[in-house]
């Protein structure tokens, strides 16, 4: 009951910090591959460069886009979006590590020439800016919990080796206190061992005194 409580502590805290983590989008000026321009910067929480770059390719594959990864950057072609243009554009994305726990990723959405921004094309921004946004929100939430369960396993392999060492030391104590009665039962048994045997002497150089004088009666009638 007490190790449900605290999984379940555990992960209302990270959901908490997730929730307090707001997905913020941001414009900046970004190199990507071959394009360079405006881009939209988020954070993503608690996943990798790898898993970031596949659910992004996975994201605009359903958009009908060829994507290509090098290291980290994706470069996504002939992508339709119809919010952002009723023409084919390119979509870049870059991955940098930002801090111990997350990511921050660049987005360039190329429709023509330009980079898509709020001052050029705010409908097309506002489109990009959702998908984005969304995008991060959800993979960040998807790697918190997956961050929970591996670390709630990590807790229960630690639990189950305290668990063993603890039955180990209990046994080791016991065979202890078996081996300390063992001991008291052996230490009684050689003192009665050792009496018994003073008694025998005893009895045998009484026995020797009589078949000594048993013998010389017997010389008598020889």
């Amino acid at each position: 009951m007490k190790k449900t409580l605290f999984s379940l502590s555990f992960l209302g805290l990270l959901l908490v910090a997730h929730a307090q983590k707001q997905t913020t989008i941001t414009e900046t000026s970004e190199n990507i591959a071959d394009a360079n321009g405006n881009a939209l910067r988020v954070e993503i929480f608690r996943a990798d460069t790898k898993t970031i770059l596949k659910k992004w390719k996975s994201k605009m594959k359903n958009y009908d886009g060829e994507v290509k990864i090098k290291k980290d950057e994706l470069t996504a072609t002939n992508v339709i979006i119809s919010l952002i243009s009723e023409h084919q554009i390119k979509v870049y994305a870059k991955v940098k590590d930002y801090t111990k726990e997350s990511k921050e990723v660049f987005f360039i959405f190329l429709n023509g020439s330009q980079a898509v921004s709020s001052s050029s094309d705010i409908s097309g921004y506002t489109a990009a800016k959702e998908i984005v946004s969304n995008f991060a929100s959800e993979l960040s939430k998807e790697a918190t919990e997956k961050f929970y369960e591996d670390q709630d396993k990590a807790l229960n392999k630690l639990q189950g080796e305290l668990k063993n060492l603890i039955k180990e030391k209990e046994k080791a104590e016991k065979e202890i206190e078996d081996c300390k009665d063992s001991i008291k039962d052996n230490e009684y048994k050689i003192v009665e061992n050792k009496d018994k045997q003073a008694d025998l002497v005893k009895k045998i150089e009484t026995q020797k005194k009589i078949v000594k004088d048993a013998k010389n009666n017997k010389e008598v009638f020889e």
